[in-house]
């Protein structure tokens, strides 16, 4: 039995699941800022991001991410 097809299958679905369980958007207020740290995974090493947002308006942010 070939088990490539039922892992293939299976890793788009925990993608999927991770994909929707990590949705986490957060309004800023004005005049408040966010900081973001993440590690990213390529073929090249662990590059880590850094980024941060500033609330201008209630509904809009301005903001900077680095590599």
């Amino acid at each position: 039995m070939n088990k490539k097809p039922i892992q293939k299958t299976s890793q788009i679905i925990i993608l999927l699941l991770l994909k929707v369980t990590s949705n986490a958007q957060n309004n800023l207020d004005k005049n408040e800022a966010q900081i973001n740290a993440g590690l990213d995974f390529s073929n090249w090493g662990i590059p880590v991001c850094i980024g941060a947002d500033w609330g201008i308006d209630d509904n809009f942010t301005i903001g900077a991410e680095f590599s």
